[in-house]
Formats: C-alpha cells, sequence, structure tokens
C-alpha cells in the first residue's frame, strides 16, 4: 500500500474538489517568459477638497477713530495683530488637519472578511499603500481581498517567473527555509534545478485554516522525461495574497541528508502521511504503537513513523486521518530511532499542523486541535 502510494505521489495529482472549482486543462498556463519586465507601479492619487470659509464678522466694541483724532487708536491696532495672529494659527491648523485626514484614509486596510482595520500601516507610508493596492488591481483582488481562480494562477505565474530579488517579497511569506529575499531567490534557483521549469498551474480551490482561508493550486514542471508537481498554498498576509514558501520548498529541518545519514537527533519534516503496518524489532510492537509511512517527494524511499497507542500525538493522527482529502498532508516533529532491517524508524514527538502550513499553535494541543472538529 505504501508503495502504491509513492508511486501515486510522483504522478499529477487527481483533481481534488474543495470550495473552489475545479481546474480544467484550459487553465494551465503556456510556458513562462521569464524575460517579462517587472510589474511597473503607478501611485494612485487620492484627491481631498479642503473647505475654507471666511471667518465671520466680529463685533468690536469701542469706539473707532476719526481722522479727526489727533492721537492714534492704540486699541484698535492690538485688536488688528491679534487678529491677524489668530487667522495664521487657523490656516496652520487647517493644514494639519488636512494632512492627518489624509494619512487616515490611506491606513485603513480592508481584510479578506471585508471588515476594515485602522493602523495597519503607519503614517508615511502612503507611496507604499499606494504601490500594494495597484499591484492587487493588477492580479485581480478586489477591494476585499477577493481573489478568483483565474488570478490565483496569474499571480503564481508571475512569481515563479520573478527573479528580481527586490520583488520576492511581493510574492512570498519567507520562514525557516529563507529568511531573506536573497535567499529566497537562491531557494527558488535550486528548486527550478531540481524540478525543471513550470508549465502548467492548476487552481484546486481553497482550504479552512486556523484564522481564515488558504487557496491552492498545483505547479508542474518536467525536467527531461520526469514530470513533478508541487503544491503552492497562498495566505492572504499583509493586505495581500503570497505564496507560502516553506510550504511551497516541503522544508525539512535539518535538510532531509542529515535526516537521512542521521546527523541529528530530532528533525520536522513535511510528508504525506498514511496508516501502515510495518512493525519490526523489539520497541515498536503493534500492542503499544501506531504505524504510519510518511513520504516525501524529496525522498525516494518509504519512511515509517511510530505513536504511542492513547498518546496526544496518537488523537492527533486520528484527526487528520479523519478529514475528508485523497491524500493527508502533516508537519511532524520526529525523533531518530534504531535503523532496523535497513528501514529508517521514527518516533513522532508531536504533530505540528495538519497540513503543510504551521499556525501559532501545535495540531496536538489538544484544548486547540479539538476546537475545531
Amino acid at each position: 500500500m505504501a508503495k502504491t502510494f509513492l508511486k501515486e505521489s510522483r504522478q499529477p495529482l487527481p483533481n481534488i474538489k474543495r470550495r473552489g472549482r475545479l481546474a480544467s486543462q484550459a487553465d494551465a498556463v503556456p510556458e513562462m517568459d521569464l524575460h517579462k519586465p517587472p510589474f511597473e507601479r503607478e501611485n494612485a492619487k487620492t484627491l481631498l477638497k479642503e473647505s475654507r470659509q471666511p471667518l465671520p464678522n466680529i463685533k468690536r466694541s469701542g469706539r473707532l477713530a476719526s481722522q479727526a483724532d489727533a492721537v492714534p487708536d492704540l486699541d484698535l491696532q492690538k485688536r488688528i495683530l491679534t487678529g491677524a495672529i489668530l487667522l495664521v494659527a487657523l490656516t496652520v491648523l487647517s493644514s494639519v488637519l488636512f494632512v492627518g485626514l489624509r494619512r487616515h484614509s490611506k491606513a485603513v486596510a480592508v481584510s479578506p472578511s471585508g471588515h476594515a482595520s485602522a493602523g495597519s500601516v503607519s503614517p508615511g507610508h502612503d507611496e507604499e499603500v499606494d504601490a500594494v493596492r495597484e499591484f492587487e488591481k493588477s492580479i485581480g483582488v478586489d477591494e476585499n481581498g477577493n481573489l478568483s481562480a483565474e488570478d490565483t494562477v496569474e499571480l503564481v505565474r508571475k512569481a515563479l517567473n520573478n527573479r528580481d530579488v527586490a520583488q520576492v517579497e511581493s510574492f512570498f511569506i519567507l520562514g525557516d527555509s529563507a529568511d531573506t529575499p536573497l535567499e529566497a531567490n537562491e531557494l527558488s534557483k535550486r528548486i527550478r534545478a531540481q524540478d525543471g521549469l513550470p508549465h502548467g498551474i492548476e487552481y484546486l480551490g481553497e482550504k479552512v485554516i486556523p484564522g481564515g482561508i488558504a487557496k491552492e493550486v498545483m505547479v508542474s514542471s518536467i525536467k527531461g522525461d520526469k514530470e513533478s508537481n508541487r503544491l503552492g498554498q497562498l495566505l492572504y498576509r499583509r493586505g495581500r495574497w503570497l505564496i507560502d514558501m516553506d510550504s511551497y520548498a516541503r522544508h525539512a529541518s535539518p535538510g532531509w541528508d542529515h535526516i537521512l545519514g542521521r546527523k541529528c537527533d530530532s528533525a520536522t519534516v513535511r510528508v504525506f502521511v498514511s496508516p501502515d503496518n510495518y512493525y519490526n524489532g523489539e520497541r515498536y510492537v503493534e500492542d503499544a504503537w501506531k504505524c504510519y509511512a510518511l513520504i516525501s517527494p524529496d525522498v525516494e524511499e518509504i519512511l515509517f513513523g511510530y505513536v504511542a497507542r492513547g498518546s496526544v500525538q496518537d488523537q492527533a493522527m486520528e484527526r487528520i486521518m479523519a478529514n475528508e482529502e485523497e491524500f493527508h498532508r502533516a508537519t511532524l516533529e520526529v525523533l531518530l530511532s534504531e535503523k532496523v532491517n535497513g528501514r529508517i524508524q521514527f518516533e513522532i514527538s508531536r504533530v505540528i499542523s495538519d497540513d503543510w502550513l504551521i499556525g501559532g499553535a501545535s495540531y496536538d494541543d489538544l484544548s486547540w486541535s479539538s476546537s475545531r472538529n
């Protein structure tokens, strides 16, 4: 069963029905133009009208000096000076209020759920906010943060075509796999060298995650006679839809070469998981442990992970298996065990996530994960 699962994992994934529509073959994009110039931003202009009303007449007390008066009215001169100072002060105050209102209007961000939240952009970032909105409009994001299936595919195509380090954070959420734009750009090069050039992008739909939704696409690539698939997951962050780099790279920490070479005691891995019944040796016996096949497209062999029956990890894995999906993904923390009969075995010490996206709380935290089901 596990071998069949591994074989299927290296084939194009079947259409998976989710909330979004399933993309047809017509959705596949043609071979990408790697020399397409970067998006040219055009600053949006906000036109505000400043209302300036004439000051009301002020009724003064005391008589006005006539031409027959030999001595000038000093009290009138003081009042004129005071009025001039007041007029200047009102003009300055009006300007300050005008600038403040303009910045406040641009500092209101709209979430994907349609709720406005003020203060997400600090004063002095008007040009940056304008650039974000212009960029969103160019890829089809409306005022509520919604993105159609076609525009999601187009956004991913632009991200994979990008070669400009300065534009990386306009497309990706950086993380453990790459925490700087330069590192992310280098990681993208390694992925292209491993998978080949992308030749098709299929929209899979949306998946509910803690705190919102994720949009999912499948990127198909060809290198020689080998075709591979890679999952792209987009989250709404910083006022735009971005690809999660750790998920896209299927990041393992440390890398698989260290894990398979047994150069570490523990690791965090992103894998497909499936129930299995491989037991050998004296430690992992069926009465005390449950076995799962751990399958990674980045590893040739099938790996095996074990959870103690009745543990919180056991319950978390059971919930993952109960999800109505053809393939189950998980991010796991594993401890390396002794290699038996040439098989690499792991003890699953934490179920971090029921997906390749990682949130703030561990999935095997019962107080959190049980509330999702």
